[in-house]
């Protein structure tokens, strides 16, 4: 592959009618961005990554947007939604987990590890600066370990930067009212936020009329709350 590449971007120096040379530069730019693809990259948790150029699938992150890799999947995951070949991501394999800092809230997305690449920090500057050093607080926020684990009784609140759902409000006490071994609903598809979120709590909330709803949880984005 890399002497065809080669010799077509050598024919590209040599005289030749429009036609051919569109078609050659097509050529051209096709098996780079297989190269590209194809192209296997080690990721860690914590590496700044963003999209190879040219393979970029989805609204978000945006294509110079820097995200941060939250975790390194042993095996491919797979969108139950998509259930058309027709989809261009129908059976993507979906191989790292990655933080981006959206409205101030750090939300994470399984992403096709082929399509990204890692950015080393020291080359970041300006705006792709400040987000990863915003990204990397964020995800230390949320991976930051309690002295224990939280537990069915305990008071908790979200953490800073960490709220993802409608309720409760920043600041609103609520109730663990169970704990158990991750969740991961596949319900709402890769590209949707909570796709795969790893709820392990049941938490109560107080509404309005003073009864208490219950939803599922990711524990690490609450704290608990000294009383």
């Amino acid at each position: 592959m890399a002497e065809l590449l080669t010799k077509l971007r050598d024919m590209l120096n040599e005289n030749m009618d429009n036609q051919t040379r569109e078609a050659t530069e097509r050529g051209v730019q096709l098996l780079e961005v297989y190269q590209l693809y194809s192209s296997k990259t080690v990721f860690h948790v914590g590496d700044f990554v963003h999209w190879k150029e040219g393979l970029s699938c989805r609204s978000v992150p945006k294509e110079d947007e820097v995200g941060i890799v939250t975790e390194v999947l042993p095996h491919p995951v797979f969108d139950p939604l998509k259930k058309s070949a027709g989809d261009p991501t129908f059976r993507e394999p979906l191989t790292i987990r990655i933080g981006l800092s959206l409205n101030s809230t750090i939300q994470e997305f399984y992403m096709d590890g082929n399509r990204m690449q890692v950015l080393p920090y020291e080359s970041l500057s300006g705006e792709r600066l400040d987000c990863a050093n915003r990204l990397r607080s964020l995800f230390e926020t949320l991976t930051k370990e309690e002295p224990e684990p939280l537990k069915p009784g305990d008071i908790v609140r979200w953490k800073d930067g960490m709220k993802c759902t409608k309720r409760p409000e920043y600041g609103q006490e609520c109730v663990v009212m169970e704990r158990f071994p991750p969740f991961y609903s596949d319900k709402r598809g890769a590209c949707a936020i909570g796709f795969r979120d790893p709820a392990d709590v049941r938490i109560g909330i107080p509404d309005s009329d003073g009864d208490v709803m219950i939803y599922m949880f990711d524990s690490r984005r609450f704290e608990r709350v000294t009383l």
